[in-house]
């Protein structure tokens, strides 16, 4: 095999084909990073991999057509298969020199992710698993492209039969628009090699891809060696009996892999790893969901079907179903008549107790505005479906009103939250809607304006027949005199003061770091290590009036000091006539009411900062804001702790590179290497032609 292999090696580079293979593909490789990394200051090597592999599959017959055909057509087959050396030595020799040569070329590609190291972005083992996957990727392109040369003695032949092979294992998959049988659907789509190669890329290493390509690469090489022996009539009948054993081994290869799960999951943020709150909501399912996804399984988005193959991995309860919606309009027709309407690439939790309709956009997040474009900045996949399972398969649903209508402080990541908590929310102008008894919380979200007696009259009724207000009140806010009276009918008085930290703050000694009081809201927080962030807090006064049980939830440290609003906040520092804390930050009151007969239970959380759930402190995973609502919201309602689950940060790293050093790198990628080694081949090319 050594023999062969140094002789074909050579051979490569003793012609213009090595040459102006590396020439075409260190191009190819150094456009798509120029332009998808370098130009873009993108961190993110995944996507020069997913854009340069299409068109390296045009490049694949460049180094295989001639292997054998060439061979034949010299008739210099017969002086190689006879001398003494295994025709298995000859088609290894063979495939691993083309090899070399390919290796040769991604080796010069390695500096790629060096350079985005030294400009500060590199995910190491996404990274390894996308040279991994294009290395067996094309190494399986290779053994098909040496097999087809071995069947005919025509080199454009042998690279025209390549290509419609290449072509058709890539896009195997591609035929479930026409193909009805599950089964026949299942097992092309296990072999198609564009999907176990998609899924690699994005960082999820598979173990039955690895097997695929290892097992395809390896029938290739083994059919090369019957051809060459001429042993054509077992070549049928072996073939066949290993190719129903290969593809039955990989299909059941992929169907262990998705049953128990065995994907592991290399991206840097953990984007597919699923929280223990996702499994326990998994596990303790006592009715089928159905997870059903708005596009063929070809046409899926990868990151959405990825975490699909997951939740179906979890529980016997839970199974993943695509439907393409523009196949199949009678799928959809009975959305239509509900006023639903159904998008391509959105998402439908089903079960027998409803069901909830989720857009593409729901599973991702964004930045940016209309003017300078959107970019995807977390992966919210799983917040979105395990939020939704937990919505469908509830015996009641809750309804949540933000009051509008007093210049309230209202944000959309609350909005979201709430939908994350299983709430259906809606906007409402109290002075002119009424509180349904559908409503179970009403929240008022750091009003500047003061209620009217008829309002509080409206809300006092809905706590009486057992309702929960949740009232965000921020030192900022102004004076609300008569909403702060009512407040303090329940036991929390705000006060005209700001409270400030020295000791346990953020930034600056108006963002506190709170500490927990003895409650039930604070279990969570007490199993979990995590801090709070309050900006512009309000103290509060409590008290026990008539039947009202208050408690505290969040305080001070007993360092903190407060400041009358009206003295000014031009200089921090702790001054004489500051009061000294510790400070109530948060409190609830709760109280029995008897409403239609029978006994129930009103509560009240009042929270002294109106700027505890902006948008950047409700979307970080570092601080448990958003945790806290849930939990005041799961108090309110006499359930279970809630557990929220941030988004994965997915936005690709920036890196720093000047114009100058993406204008010198592009010369050197596109125009010096490829150009040097495509003279240099030209040059060999005419010397040994006047040899």
């Amino acid at each position: 095999m050594r023999a062969v292999f140094r002789k074909e090696l050579k051979q490569y580079f003793r012609s213009v084909i090595g040459w102006l293979f590396l020439a075409i593909f260190l191009f190819i490789s150094g456009y798509y990073f120029v332009l998808q990394n370098l130009m873009n200051r993108s961190g993110d090597i995944s996507v020069y991999f997913r854009n340069v592999i299409s068109l390296m599959m045009f490049l694949m017959p460049m180094l295989t057509m001639r292997s054998f055909a060439e061979e034949k057509r010299q008739r210099t087959d017969q002086l190689l298969l006879t001398m003494p050396i295994r025709t298995r030595d000859v088609v290894l020799g063979k495939f691993f020199a083309s090899m070399a040569v390919l290796g040769l070329g991604m080796a010069v590609t390695l500096c790629f992710p060096v350079i985005l190291a030294l400009h500060g972005s590199l995910e190491l083992w996404v990274t390894c698993g996308n040279y991994l996957a294009m290395l067996l990727l094309l190494g399986c392109f290779l053994s098909i492209g040496i097999l087809v040369s071995a069947l005919t003695e025509n080199q454009i032949v042998a690279a025209i039969g390549t290509y419609v092979i290449l072509f058709g294992l890539w896009f195997s998959s591609g035929f479930s628009n026409t193909i009805q049988n599950q089964k026949l659907l299942d097992a092309l789509s296990s072999l198609s090699l564009m999907e176990k190669y998609y899924e690699m890329a994005l960082g999820v290493f598979n173990p039955a891809s690895i097997l695929l390509y290892v097992t395809l690469t390896g029938l290739c090489l083994f059919f090369t060696g019957l051809v060459l022996e001429g042993r054509l009539r077992q070549l049928w009948a072996y073939g066949l009996l290993v190719v129903l054993a290969s593809v039955s081994v990989n299909t059941m290869t992929t169907e262990a892999v998705n049953r128990f799960g065995l994907k592991l999951d290399m991206t840097e943020a953990g984007l597919f790893q699923l929280s223990e709150l996702t499994r326990e909501t998994a596990e303790r399912l006592e009715e089928p969901v159905k997870l059903i996804y708005l596009n063929s399984q070809t046409r899926a988005d990868s990151y959405i079907s990825q975490m699909l193959d997951r939740y179906a991995t979890l529980s016997g309860q839970i199974s993943v179903e695509y439907v393409d919606i523009t196949q199949n309009p009678s799928f959809t027709a009975g959305y239509t008549a509900r006023g639903i309407s159904l998008e391509e690439d959105g998402l439908v939790v089903q079960s027998s107790r409803g069901e909830e309709v989720l857009s593409w956009e729901d599973m991702y997040e964004f930045s940016g505005n209309g003017q300078t474009g959107y970019a995807i900045t977390g992966f919210a996949a799983e917040r979105r479906l395990t939020s939704a399972i937990l919505k469908v398969t509830r015996d009641t649903g809750h309804r949540a009103v933000l009051v509008q209508g007093h210049s309230e402080q209202l944000s959309e990541a609350l909005e979201e939250l709430l939908h994350t908590g299983g709430y259906e929310t809606e906007r409402l102008v109290l002075d002119m809607e009424e509180l349904t008894d559908a409503v179970d919380t009403v929240i008022l979200a750091g009003p500047t304006k003061d209620y009217s007696l008829a309002e509080i009259e409206k809300l006092d009724a809905f706590l009486n027949r057992g309702g929960s207000l949740l009232v965000f009140r921020g030192a900022g806010d102004g004076e609300l005199p008569v909403l702060d009276a009512y407040l303090a009918e329940w036991g929390i008085t705000p006060r005209d003061q700001v409270v400030l930290e020295p000791s346990q703050q953020i930034d600056t000694p108006l963002n506190l770091v709170p500490s927990f009081a003895s409650h039930l809201i604070n279990v969570y927080f007490s199993q979990n290590q995590t801090y709070l962030e309050l900006p512009q807090t309000r103290s509060l006064a409590l008290d026990s009036p008539g039947n009202r049980a208050v408690i505290p939830v969040l305080n001070s440290s007993p360092d903190a000091y407060g400041r009358f609003l009206g003295e000014g906040l031009t200089k921090l520092e702790q001054r004489e006539e500051d009061q000294e804390g510790p400070f109530v930050l948060a409190a609830t009151s709760e109280a029995l009411v008897t409403a239609e007969g029978e006994e129930r239970r009103a509560h009240v959380f009042v929270c002294g900062s109106s700027s505890f759930y902006t948008e950047d402190l409700l979307r970080s995973a570092n601080v448990g804001n958003s945790d806290l609502i849930l939990q005041a919201l799961a108090w309110c309602n006499e359930e279970e702790a809630q557990v929220n689950i941030p988004a994965k940060s997915m936005g690709a790293q920036q890196i720093a590179i000047t114009r100058t050093s993406v204008f010198i790198l592009a010369t050197i990628f596109l125009g010096v290497i490829p150009g040097g080694l495509l003279l240099w081949g030209i040059g060999i090319f005419f010397r040994r032609r006047h040899l």
